[in-house]
């Protein structure tokens, strides 16, 4: 709850601040690990590389801000962890005026690739926030992924197994530790930092603080915060 309730302030005044910027949501997949202790090696390498994704020229010289967050899913057949991360890129509106400038799905595979450091060729999945049109605004929020939500849910892998169940909540358990799923780049994160937010793992998560903001300005910014259905890559309002 109170990481989308910091996600809308941080979108409403980032927008406050560069109207001009634009949204986009960016998914990055890496192959598939099979045990606890590849699945936190594995969560290692993808902060790791996408550190090095935001760093590259091409995509830093129109990247104004970001919020990356990981999600982990488990194969129901196999028993194997799929780790991605959903980025909320905030960007220049120059990005799509040129082709030094604009990356294309193909592009971005190839540099979540070289990212990597890997010789496969890893699944990339780029979408532009697009004005939602059944709402009848002409604004940059549209019906987007919420990025900013847990790392893993109980429905992703529960069974009527009990003893598979345990055997998975332990791993996830054991990769998980210490970690830090959900980050905060660029003017996001001095935004975050310029209000003041509390960090959502060990602060009040009751007092969620959006109260400095107008009804239309977090109706707005509440568009971008809404769930991304990752296996039918279709979006929808939260």
């Amino acid at each position: 709850m109170k990481n989308s309730s910091q996600l809308k302030q941080i979108i409403a005044e980032a927008v406050v601040r560069e109207p001009k910027g634009r949204f986009l949501f960016l998914t990055l997949t890496v192959k598939n690990a099979y045990s606890a202790e590849e699945l936190k090696s594995s969560l290692r390498a993808l902060t790791k590389a996408f550190g090095k994704l935001s760093r590259y020229k091409k995509v830093s010289k129109n990247l104004l801000g970001y919020l990356r967050s990981t999600e982990i899913t488990v194969n129901e057949h196999d028993g194997s962890y799929n780790q991605h991360l959903h980025v909320l890129l905030f960007v220049r509106s120059s990005y799509f005026k040129s082709s030094d400038s604009y990356i294309n799905q193909e592009e971005w595979t190839r540099l979540w690739q070289k990212a990597l450091k890997v010789d496969y060729e890893p699944v990339v999945h780029v979408q532009v926030v697009k004005a939602n049109k059944r709402k009848g605004t002409d604004s940059l929020q549209a019906s987007a992924e919420e990025t900013a939500k847990y790392e893993v849910k109980s429905a992703d892998y529960m069974t009527v197994d009990d003893e598979r169940n345990l055997v998975v909540i332990k791993n996830l358990e054991y990769a998980l530790a210490g970690t830090r799923q959900i980050s905060y780049g660029g003017l996001f994160k001095q935004i975050k930092q310029d209000l003041k937010l509390e960090d959502v793992e060990n602060g009040d998560l009751i007092h969620v603080g959006d109260e400095d903001y107008t009804k239309e300005q977090m109706e707005a910014a509440e568009e971008v915060v809404a769930k991304w259905d990752f296996k039918k890559q279709n979006y929808f309002i939260w």
